[in-house]
């Protein structure tokens, strides 16, 4: 289970600056076998939204000697406020004691003997349930696999401004042996750049297309809000400087984006709140390109036409049109549409003339412009 709470201090500040690893004494009797102990998370990202601090780590794949399969019961995640005139800096006053704040089971590696655990530590008196219905906590991880953990920003109550939570992530096996912390992420409250303005939505035959007024040195994140999901599906993989984005577009879907601007330091992303959603449906009005190099030909009688198929996904088909004579208006010369790039037509008289041209035709009945003309006199 993802994000088990556990209650009461449990460690003191110093864990959050060091998990120092056993040492090494002077030279005495052999010392039986060490056991491993997982390898340190090297790399912690944080991300501020909506009040609530995300983070982001790869599972340990590995042991802190370097050997393999990983020995990994768990992940614990401590935390520890701070406040002071500068909460980036190591200095400042402790608010609150290193605190677990959850715990991330870990899945053993394919083929991989479990390591033995502890029971369950239970959750706190009067820790609520999940409700009846609500979505089941995610898979539990396996070592290599990433992982995240979310929780809110609310700082203590009275407690003076500005203010931090400082997180450490460490990796535990057997009965609570564990590697070595995390580095140390800071993670200030407040300091959100503003909302981007004047979103605007649009789309092409191939994508979606927003726009909004970026501030110079400022980087963005678009998320699709279309489901409603909690936290939404975020389609930049790397936040955007500028104030464009596109992504593939769909007919027939309706869609809703919202964009926030993000504030990036270090490892830790504090965005701004949302842009109202813009939300469209899109409309096929993209007619096709015109059919190319319209040839004709007579042969006992009968025209016969062949012509360069169109390059369109949603292509449907192409109209056939006539016209008996030269600058005469030109109609369609059957209803259904040609499936192919060849057609015969034998209601021709000997002696007129007839021009010819092909529109292709899409799905949604858009028609292209008519291929360049081609007149012919029946002999």
């Amino acid at each position: 289970m993802i994000g088990r709470p556990r209650s009461g201090p449990v460690l003191g500040v110093l864990v959050l600056l060091a998990w120092p690893l056993a040492g090494c004494g002077k030279k005495g009797p052999p010392l039986p076998p060490l056991r491993p102990v997982p390898a340190r998370i090297a790399t912690v990202e944080a991300r501020v939204a909506d009040g609530r601090v995300t983070l982001a780590f790869t599972v340990p794949d590995r042991n802190a000697d370097g050997t393999t399969p990983a020995a990994l019961a768990r992940i614990e995640i401590y935390r520890v406020g701070i406040a002071d005139e500068d909460v980036t800096t190591p200095a400042g006053q402790v608010v609150q004691p290193g605190q677990l704040r959850g715990t991330i089971d870990v899945r053993p590696a394919e083929g991989a003997t479990p390591p033995a655990t502890p029971p369950a530590t239970p959750p706190p008196a009067g820790a609520p349930a999940r409700p009846a219905g609500s979505a089941a906590p995610m898979p539990s991880p396996r070592p290599g696999d990433p992982a995240t953990f979310s929780e809110s920003m609310a700082p203590p109550d009275g407690t003076p401004a500005p203010f931090a939570w400082r997180y450490v992530v460490v990796g535990v096996t057997g009965r609570d042996r564990r590697g070595q912390a995390s580095p140390v992420v800071t993670v200030p409250i407040g300091g959100a750049p503003a909302a981007p303005e004047d979103l605007s939505l649009s789309h092409d035959a191939q994508a979606w297309r927003l726009t909004w007024t970026a501030v110079e040195g400022r980087v963005y994140d678009v998320y699709d809000v279309t489901a409603g999901e909690t936290p939404p599906a975020r389609l930049t993989g790397t936040a955007v400087a500028g104030g464009t984005f596109s992504t593939p577009v769909q007919f027939g879907q309706r869609r809703c984006f919202v964009v926030r601007a993000t504030a990036r330091t270090g490892p830790v992303s504090i965005e701004s709140p949302p842009t109202a959603a813009a939300c469209a449906t899109a409309e096929d009005r993209f007619p096709p390109a015109a059919p190319d190099r319209l040839i004709a030909t007579v042969d006992g009688g009968v025209v016969s036409l062949d012509w360069t198929a169109v390059a369109a996904p949603d292509l449907a088909g192409y109209l056939v049109l006539r016209a008996a004579g030269v600058g005469e208006t030109l109609r369609p010369l059957t209803t259904a549409l040609v499936t192919g790039t060849t057609f015969k037509d034998p209601t021709v008289t000997p002696g007129v003339a007839y021009t010819y041209a092909v529109v292709a035709v899409d799905r949604a009945s858009n028609q292209s412009a008519p291929s360049p003309r081609q007149t012919i006199t029946v002999r």
